[in-house]
């Protein structure tokens, strides 16, 4: 969704963070693991922004 908001504020963009983060988890306990680190990249790559 961030990908698609020119300039997503603060708020928003901790929430898909923070979102992000919570399905990595899910899919972690899922033992999906590659769709996980995806997550987990993608969320990281947010925060840097």
């Amino acid at each position: 969704m961030a990908e698609t908001v020119a300039t997503p504020s603060d708020g928003l963009k901790k929430s898909i963070i923070a979102s992000l983060n919570n399905i990595g988890a899910t899919y972690q306990m899922l033992e999906q693991y590659d769709l996980a680190i995806e997550k987990y990249e993608r969320s990281m790559i947010l925060e840097k922004e």
